[in-house]
């Protein structure tokens, strides 16, 4: 400003509309108003003189230490116009879950002083030393939510349908009132596909706190809290002295229903996104508590934490949006396996038998991935990990990263490899050869670039999917059966493509006539699956 000095009221209008990067505000009131709004809807009438609208603001960023300070209107304005911007509630969460820990922390440390194992000074020092460790916990907790939110925030155009899906089941289920968020209604829903837009960051904001609430839930009115192997889960939500001279007494129940509850709620939303549940009941009907295990078991067994840790690690070291394609491709594998898990196994899941039958034959694929590939996959893998390395990853990590649309498939081979008691590296190699051998990775491929323009098409895509390596995992079963103690170690699946030449070939003479009928539409799809589900039925006559 050029004024030599200026009424107080002036300073603050000038300071809200400030070219700046970060406009913080730790103040108590609302300062910003949506264009379209009257000063009354802003419900604070001490500061309509000095209240601006969100297309007046000029800052990059708003971050809300105060509550209130912009309206839910004015939020999603500024969003839409290229601000970046939480709500609230969002950029407050550090307070809530210090409270949430220092609460639980107390309890149980006071159980302890009343059974005469701490007394209560040292109980107090020890709150002291665990200062600095409870505030790391809880801005993990915030980094991973506001990562969430930036994931959904990239894949909101795509995710219109399925966001709007779970909008209407929040109404219909009692939960949500859409006016009262200023959430979009149909008529601006339909705007928004027409322009290929989707929901803002505050938007979403409100979808996720939502999502969390839900789950949370139902699964603190299930026997999901309960379970052994989560209850020794309980402990990583405590302080590392905790955890070493208290662990006997975590599960006290008093404390684990709860914290069961928000640790596996906080994990699935953070890390698998808004909609994931209520995605995963749509497809299988599954309760929210099978859900709830299927996903802890994919966590286990596919190291999933590991690969977090291994993407935060390149936090300004790399671009932003890289890290965000990566984790895009962690949650596919890990969406993958729990729709795995759910469709595959008799619910509800043995959470430690399910980890220990899976992870150690999918850590032997993992670490061999590379070598069971035909040249195809192997040629696409070499080509993602480049450009992982050329975006500044590792290279060790840039592999591993590479590698993860293709590890679903280690589930079916550690599963054939199970019932039928052979090693799962040649099962590894057959299944991977047979893909080729039958272009199946042509099917996949054409199955993933289907159009998913509304939730039909969603579900179809999804099904055809599910089907496809169902039954590449059916062949592989008759093709080892096939070659009963005599499988190569090469793993290639020249005997049985011999002994099932005829029905091969009428196979791949019928999938080149589909490749020339131009684009593989869903109803291309369907009948081309349809001819292996046919080869499948004469492969198990030939097996049997």
């Amino acid at each position: 400003v050029e004024d030599k000095s200026m009424h107080p009221n002036e300073l603050i209008t000038a300071v809200l509309e400030a070219p700046i990067d970060l406009l913080w505000n730790g103040g108590i009131g609302a300062f910003v108003k949506a264009s379209f709004e009257s000063h009354e809807a802003a419900g604070d009438r001490a500061n309509d003189a000095i209240r601006i609208d969100a297309t007046a603001l000029r800052c990059k960023v708003i971050g809300e230490g105060g509550n209130l300070g912009l309206t839910q209107n004015a939020r999603i304005e500024y969003a839409r116009g290229g601000g970046r911007i939480n709500t609230d509630f969002i950029d407050n969460s550090g307070g809530v879950d210090c409270s949430d820990h220092e609460v639980n922390i107390k309890i149980l440390l006071d159980k302890v002083v009343k059974d005469g194992d701490l007394s209560e000074k040292q109980r107090n020092q020890l709150l002291v030393d665990m200062t600095e460790e409870v505030a790391a916990l809880v801005l993990r907790n915030n980094y991973q939510q506001t990562a969430a939110l930036t994931l959904s925030e990239q894949l909101a155009p795509e995710l219109l349908e399925e966001h709007v899906g779970y909008i209407r089941a929040l109404e219909k289920g009692g939960h949500l009132e859409r006016a009262t968020w200023q959430l979009p209604d149909d008529e601006e829903i339909a705007a928004r596909r027409a322009a290929g837009q989707g929901f803002t960051r505050p938007e979403l904001a409100v979808l996720l706190a939502y999502s969390k609430i839900v789950l949370f839930d139902e699964l603190l009115a299930s026997e999901v809290c309960d379970d052994a192997y989560l209850a020794d889960e309980l402990i990583t939500y405590f302080p590392a002295p905790m955890q070493a001279r208290f662990a006997d007494r975590m599960p006290y129940p008093r404390l684990r229903p709860e914290i069961v509850a928000t640790f596996i709620a906080n994990s699935i939303v953070n890390r698998m996104g808004i909609t994931f549940a209520y995605r995963l009941q749509e497809h299988t009907g599954a309760t929210m508590p099978d859900i709830a295990r299927a996903y802890t078991v994919s966590r286990k067994v596919f190291a999933l934490p590991e690969l977090w840790k291994a993407v935060e690690d390149l936090d300004n070291r790399i671009d932003a949006s890289h890290q965000v394609r990566i984790l895009r491709d962690i949650r596919y594998l890990a969406n993958r396996a729990t729709l795995w898990f759910l469709r595959n196994r008799k619910q509800p899941l043995d959470i430690s038998a399910a980890i220990e039958a899976f992870k150690p034959g999918v850590d032997e694929i993992k670490n061999i991935l590379p070598d069971l590939l035909d040249p195809f996959d192997r040629s696409g893998l070499e080509e993602q990990a480049q450009r992982h390395i050329e975006n500044g990853v590792p290279e060790q990590a840039a592999w591993r990263f590479a590698g993860l649309p293709l590890l679903p498939s280690a589930l079916d081979i550690t599963d054939v490899a199970a019932r039928l008691e052979r090693p799962a590296e040649p099962v590894g190699r057959l299944y991977f050869a047979l893909g080729a051998e039958l272009d199946l990775n042509w099917l996949r491929d054409q199955i993933t670039a289907l159009p998913t323009d509304d939730h039909w098409a969603r579900l179809a895509r999804a099904a055809l999917r599910d089907d496809l390596f169902r039954l590449q995992r059916m062949l592989t079963r008759d093709a080892v059966l096939l070659a009963e103690d005599d499988l190569s170690p090469a793993g290639q699946p020249g005997f049985w493509l011999e002994a099932n030449r005829t029905a091969v070939d009428r196979y791949l003479q019928r999938l080149t006539d589909y490749k020339s009928g131009g684009s593989a539409d869903l109803a291309l799809l369907s009948v081309a699956l349809d001819e292996v589900r046919k080869l499948l039925r004469i492969t198990e006559t030939a097996s049997d």
